[in-house]
Formats: C-alpha cells, sequence, structure tokens
C-alpha cells in the first residue's frame, strides 16, 4: 500500500500548517500502526515519539509527546502494489501497466504537495518515490 504522511505544528490542539513536512512511503497492507509511524518517520527523517490520536480508517493522527506537533498518516488504497489481481498471477503487461499507474500516481501526488520554493521538500518527495520504484520492481522482479 502506498502512503502519504504531513508532519506539522499545532494550535490549541488542532493542526496548525504554520510549516509542514510532507513525503510518501510503502508498506504492505497488513502493516500494524507502529510499523507504518515508524516508516513515516524514517521517510520524513525524525526520531521522535508519537501517540496515536485518532484512526478513522483512511487516516491516522499521531500526536508528538511533550510538543506541539503532529504526524497524519493517510492511506492510499487505490495506489496498491499487492492488489488481489497481481496475487493471482496476472499477465506480466499488465504488471507493467500497474506500476506505470503507481508510478504516475505517487509522482502527481508529490507534485501537489509540493510549493515551488521549498527545495526541503522535494528532496523528501522524491527520495519516498525512489524508494516506491524501488520496491514495485524489486516485487515484480523487473
Amino acid at each position: 500500500m502506498v502512503f502519504s504522511v504531513e508532519y506539522t505544528d499545532t494550535f490549541n490542539g488542532e493542526a496548525n500548517y504554520s510549516w509542514v513536512q510532507r513525503a510518501v512511503f510503502i508498506a504492505t497492507n497488513t502493516a500494524s500502526n507502529r510499523m507504518l509511524v515508524n516508516r513515516a518517520k524514517e521517510a520524513l527523517g525524525i526520531s521522535k515519539n508519537f501517540s496515536c490520536e485518532y484512526d478513522d480508517g483512511g487516516t491516522v493522527r499521531y500526536n508528538e509527546c511533550n510538543a506541539c506537533r503532529c504526524l497524519f498518516i493517510t492511506t492510499h488504497r487505490d495506489c496498491d502494489v499487492n492488489n488481489e489481481r497481481n496475487r493471482k498471477g496476472a499477465g506480466r503487461m499488465f504488471e507493467l501497466d500497474e506500476i506505470k499507474q503507481t508510478i504516475e500516481t505517487i509522482a502527481t501526488q508529490a507534485l501537489n504537495l509540493l510549493e515551488p520554493s521549498d527545495l526541503e521538500q522535494a528532496k523528501y518527495n522524491l527520495k519516498g518515490l525512489q524508494v516506491l520504484i524501488n520496491s514495485a520492481c524489486n516485487q515484480f522482479n523487473i
């Protein structure tokens, strides 16, 4: 599965977005919440402690312990590189089309997250995209 993560400050307990770091990463659809947090922290390059605030099934919010910051992890089910059709052994051409579609979707999402002057964020998003491409290539043995 493909996930996006946002790390931002809070004001009065609510996400403030006076600054924000965004990234994308990949994890299995059976990944635990703890594993998702660890992958998100790795994608963002941070090493803070978080506690779960809420989980609505598509987005999970974590509050940073002893700080006014939060982390949102969002699931993108439409970009699942481990979907049922692939597990049943669909043809190689379908697999390559699936990879291409996944990469295009993630690249579009990564570009939508950027502001023109945010070069540091571009580095994180491109690093996440590189991880996704490598994971997809390894999964399909290409």
